[in-house]
This record gives C-alpha cells, structure tokens and sequence, in this order.
C-alpha cells in the first residue's frame, strides 16, 4: 500500500507562497537593495564639509546614483535612510536576479558607474537624482 502526502494548505496559502517564491529583480524608486529580498530609501546629505566625512556609504557609492550639487559645488554623500525597508518587486524589463546590494535593480549588477551614466538614458536608472 503506498500513502501519499495530500496538500494541507489553503488556496490562499499556495498563492501567497507562489508570490513569496518568483525572483525579484528591482526597488522602487528613491530606493537601493539592501539586500535579503529588501530595499531601503536612499537619502542625499548635503549639509555640513564633505571634508569632515567618509563621502558615500559603503554600500551605494559607485552604484550608479547621484546626489544634488551641495552649497559648496561638491557632490552630497548618499545613505541609507531610517525610513522603514521596501520589498524587491519583479520587473520584467529587466534580468531576472536578485540585484547586488546598492544597486536599483538587476539591469545595473557588474556595472562601473561611468558605464551606467554613459548610456542615455543612464542604465536601470530608477533612483535619479535624490
């Protein structure tokens, strides 16, 4: 005699977990990965001496986004906001991968900067200027 083990869970259930499961590859815009299926806003510091900080956070400069001019013509530093985390979103124009950490979606993952700013329009380019 053989047994099978029969499905226990609801429709409901098998929807949200066919939701949960499909590769999503983009952030929405105003946001950079963080990465374990998360995206959090991304904020541009203009105030105080570029001089008297470290520049960029680690996880975004070089990624592609760009802050405004700041008073002293310099370029902002880009963080990470405190603002509650946003969830990965599958978009179809782009690779479907999870994109690397500091990057607005999978389109922009093993990209320089300069490659990303050179194609007009800029290369996956959903976060802008902040």
């Amino acid at each position: 005699m053989q047994f099978f083990l029969v499905n226990q869970s609801t429709p409901k259930q098998v929807l949200i977990q066919s939701i949960i499961a499909k590769p999503k590859n983009s952030c929405p815009k105003g946001h950079a990965y963080l990465g374990n299926g998360l995206c959090g806003h991304v904020s541009c510091d203009t105030g105080g001496i570029r001089a008297l900080f470290s520049g960029h956070g680690p996880r975004l400069g070089g990624k592609g986004c760009t802050c405004k001019a700041r008073w002293d013509t310099g370029g902002g530093s880009l963080r990470f906001s405190a603002t509650p985390t946003m969830p990965l979103s599958l978009n179809k124009e782009y690779p479907v991968q999870e994109p690397e950490v500091g990057r607005n979606n999978s389109c922009q993952n093993g990209l320089t900067e300069k490659v990303i700013k050179a194609s007009e329009p800029p290369i996956g380019m959903g976060l802008g200027k902040l």
